[in-house]
């Protein structure tokens, strides 16, 4: 079934550094005021420049599931604040494929930068009852490793592990590693299947991020 959404809690933040702290659960009244450049979306661990492409493979019981992350020019004013439209699209087939028929989700997120602390719980989106999706840092300084042939790159050096969670389903968790110039890498889901899905591509304009593919050893 094709599931086509809006993401209805759009200020979600470019969230993470690596510096230590303690571990806090973010609770921060909302003021347009904090987003001082939200289009300005540079962490190391999210960058989110215009025109990049990310395509992200995993394989599931039925075959193979295609996620196609693309950072689009287009912006929004939300609450006063100017974020970035990021179009999100998840095709499920026998084999990988991005063919509109294979089309299982379609989604559109909004971010604007505001940074807090490594070792924070924050909301990824809030919309009562329907999307109250939410993330801790569990750990920095990670060496991830790729297991797909297919991967990007076989490993990536100091990045950094959130733990996902929500309220609305209990003992759905899963896990995303970001990691330096690139953003995430890897993307665990722990609901009803362990599905991991791995970076395959970085595509438009990834040279901006200064991300290189060195040669897999």
């Amino acid at each position: 079934m094709l599931k086509l959404t809006v993401s209805s809690v759009a200020i979600a933040a470019a969230f993470l550094t690596s510096a230590s702290a303690t571990a806090r659960t973010i609770s921060i009244p909302f003021n347009a005021s904090n987003f001082s450049a939200p289009l300005t979306i540079d962490n190391i661990y999210f960058p989110l420049i215009a025109g990049t492409v990310y395509t992200y493979r995993a394989d599931t019981k039925d075959g193979c599931e295609v996620d196609v992350v693309t950072v689009t020019y287009e912006t929004r004013d939300l609450d006063g604040v100017t974020t970035r439209k990021v179009h999100d699209s998840v095709f499920d087939g026998d084999a990988c494929t991005t063919d509109s028929s294979a089309l299982t989700e379609d989604t559109f997120d909004f971010y604007a930068q505001d940074d807090p602390r490594s070792g924070d719980t924050y909301r990824q989106e809030f919309a009562p009852d329907v999307a109250e999706d939410q993330a801790t840092v569990t750990a920095v300084g990670v060496t991830a490793r790729l297991m797909r042939d297919d991967a990007i790159q076989s490993s990536f050096a100091n990045c950094l592990v959130t733990k996902e969670f929500t309220v609305l389903e209990k003992g759905a968790t899963g896990s995303k590693t970001y990691c330096p110039e690139v953003g995430v890498v890897i993307d665990i889901d722990h609901h009803g299947k362990i599905a991991r899905s791995e970076l395959v591509s970085i595509s438009g304009t990834a040279n901006a991020l200064k991300f290189r593919t060195p040669p897999k050893p």
